[in-house]
């Protein structure tokens, strides 16, 4: 009898518990449903909710447009300089890029992001192109005379090769901030060939110790 009563009592308590979660799972449900109908209905309402990137028909956020997101995918033209394998060929890359950004410069357009990485070696085996290439304009501006009316923002491009100019721009001493211009990228390509000179013992070999300088 006391046998049957304890599983009795198990039992029941089994199912009081199953219902129970049950339950929860049921006013969870509910209550995310709840809250994604919130959300798609009231994008209006809150500055945040329409930083999304699609608003649904029904809605009609103030001031957002829907975006969509798209990708261009491109086959790599060729290795960073970090790879040269001669002194010649290094030198002739960092030549072949620095005309690169003079040509830009005649169609009022300022690179504002050389580095390591935007300058390519060529592909010796094409007769068509220089031995380097620059790429990369994801930050160019437009710049009338080499001069751009954007204002110098160090949080943008390659933090380790800008200019001292656009490095000192966020300082409260510096007001108003110079314009940036041409000598500011000319800047970065000295400090990027710096960082190859130091960086490598001779083509290939990496210095066995890091440079004070870097």
């Amino acid at each position: 009898t006391v046998l049957t009563q304890t599983l009795g009592s198990v039992s029941s308590s089994r199912t009081r518990g199953e219902q129970r979660t049950m339950h929860l799972r049921s006013s969870s449900s509910k209550r995310l449903e709840e809250s994604m109908a919130s959300f798609r209905c009231c994008l209006t309402k809150s500055p945040a909710r329409r930083r999304t990137l699609f608003a649904p028909e029904h809605c009609e956020p103030r001031g957002f447009p829907n975006r969509t997101k798209s990708r261009v995918v491109l086959e790599l033209y060729g290795p960073s300089v970090w790879f040269f394998e001669s002194r010649y060929q290094l030198v002739s890359a960092f030549r072949d890029a620095i005309a690169a950004h003079g040509e830009l410069l005649k169609r009022q357009v300022l690179h504002r992001d050389i580095s390591v990485n935007n300058i390519l070696l060529a592909d010796a085996n094409n007769t068509h192109s220089g031995r380097g290439v620059l790429i990369d304009l994801d930050l160019a501006v437009w710049a009338e005379r080499g001069v751009s009316s954007t204002i110098p923002d160090k949080n943008k491009g390659t933090l380790m090769y800008q200019s001292i100019c656009v490095l000192r721009s966020s300082e409260e001493d510096v007001h108003p901030s110079p314009p940036l211009d041409y000598l500011d990228d000319l800047e970065s390509f000295f400090y990027v060939f710096c960082h190859l000179i130091f960086a490598f013992v001779r083509p290939g070999e990496p210095a066995p110790v890091e440079h004070p300088l870097l």
